[in-house]
C-alpha cells in the first residue's frame, strides 16, 4: 500500500487515535506490506479496500474485519479487542455484554497527577488495556491532559508505572485505588 495511513484532520488523543497508532505500528513492524497482500494474508475473506479503510481507521472498523488486519499483521488480537471494545463502549455508553453475560462495569478510582497536587475521583472499566484507558482520560474535556503528551499511569498501591498493554484488572488495579498520571 502507498501514501499515508493517517487522516490529515486526526485528533491524537481520541480512542480511534490509539487504536489507529497501534495499526500503523503493526504495519511498519511487519514491512508496510500492500493492501492486497493483506487481504490475500487474511485467506481474501476481506479485500484489499476493506483492509485499507481499517489500517486508515478513520472511524472504529467493525470487529471482524479488524481482527483479520491484525491477525495478518501478527499483532496481539487480544489487545486490539480491548482497544476496540474501549471505542465502541465511548462511541455508544451502553454497557456492553461480554462472553459469559459479565459486563464491563466501570470501577470507581482516584486518579491524580504524579506531584501529587491534584486528584479526581473517575470511573473507568477494569478490563481494558492502559492504553485504552490513558487516551480515554486525555480525551475528557473535563482534565487537564494535553494529547501530545506521551502519558503513563503509575499505580500507587502497586508501587510501579502499568504497562499499555495490561488491563487494569490484570495488574492487580481495584475500587478506591489511586492512578498517577505523568509524562516522560
Amino acid at each position: 500500500m502507498t501514501g499515508d495511513l493517517t487522516p490529515t484532520d486526526a485528533d491524537p488523543s481520541t480512542p480511534v487515535a490509539v487504536l489507529r497508532a497501534y495499526l500503523q505500528t503493526l504495519h511498519r513492524r511487519r514491512g508496510e506490506p500492500s493492501t492486497r497482500a493483506l487481504a490475500k494474508d487474511t485467506g481474501s475473506a476481506i479485500s484489499h479496500t476493506t483492509v485499507s479503510l481499517v489500517l486508515r481507521c478513520r472511524t472504529c472498523p467493525k470487529w471482524g474485519p479488524l481482527e483479520l488486519v491484525v491477525e495478518a499483521l501478527g499483532g496481539d488480537v487480544e489487545e486490539a479487542r480491548l482497544l476496540w471494545i474501549a471505542i465502541r463502549d465511548m462511541e455508544h455508553p451502553l454497557p456492553q455484554a461480554r462472553a459469559g453475560g459479565e459486563r464491563l462495569e466501570p470501577a470507581a478510582l482516584i486518579l491524580g497527577m504524579r506531584d501529587g497536587t491534584t486528584a479526581w475521583d473517575i470511573e473507568v472499566p477494569l478490563d481494558v488495556t492502559v492504553r485504552a484507558v490513558i487516551a480515554k482520560l486525555v480525551a475528557s474535556p473535563s482534565l487537564p491532559f494535553v494529547a501530545s503528551k506521551h502519558w503513563q499511569l503509575f499505580w500507587a498501591e502497586g508501587g510501579r508505572t502499568l504497562a499499555p498493554t495490561e488491563s487494569l484488572r490484570n495488574a492487580g488495579v481495584r475500587a478506591r485505588h489511586r492512578l498517577d498520571m505523568y509524562h516522560d
